[in-house]
């Protein structure tokens, strides 16, 4: 399994944007600040949670599989036990 890289953290209305990259793979995640509260509490930083996000992911499909651009809220719909596995 690839490294998963979290950087480029960016405020935007709601939540925050991620530049995430999967060994030479680029992605760009948008964290919701609710939807990050209601798995986390606040508990964990945004970025640990697009980590955990991934690892997650990379358990269930190459990252050649993972779309380039979403929002963690999306993740669910292909995989109904994400959020139950996200929360702390």
């Amino acid at each position: 399994m690839s490294d998963v890289v979290v950087s480029g953290r960016r405020e935007r209305y709601g939540g925050w944007s991620f530049s995430v990259t999967v060994g030479d793979t680029p992605f760009n995640v948008q964290v919701d600040k609710d939807h990050w509260l209601a798995l986390t509490r606040g508990s964990i930083e945004p970025e640990d949670l697009v980590k955990k996000s991934f690892d997650f992911l990379l358990r269930r499909e190459t990252k050649e599989s993972i779309l380039r651009s979403f929002n963690l809220r999306e993740i669910s719909k292909y995989f109904s036990e994400y959020e139950k596995m996200m929360k702390l």
